[in-house]
């Protein structure tokens, strides 16, 4: 399971940034896959992946997350959900 070093507001935007504690090196496409395959609406942007639900996810391959929400514990949630979902370990 990944370990999440940062949550924090976002300073350009109103949602929550995510950081893992080490930088990943994600293979996109194959996120994208395993989320669909878990019933999840994804977008890949090629440089990025869009998870959309109630609240939507930006995923970059670094493991870095942009969460449109405000609420901390509800955007480190959502990031675990999305990470776990996607087959990162």
């Amino acid at each position: 399971m990944v370990n999440l070093a940062t949550v924090r507001p976002c300073k350009g935007s109103s949602g929550t940034e995510v950081l893992p504690e080490e930088e990943l090196h994600l293979d996109l496409a194959g996120c994208a896959s395993r989320l669909e395959a878990a019933g999840m609406d994804v977008t890949d942007a090629r440089a990025l992946l869009i998870v959309r639900g109630d609240i939507q996810v930006t995923l970059y391959p670094s493991g870095r997350m942009l969460v449109h929400t405000d609420d901390l514990e509800l955007a480190r949630e959502r990031a675990l959900s999305v990470l776990t979902h996607a087959g990162v370990e």
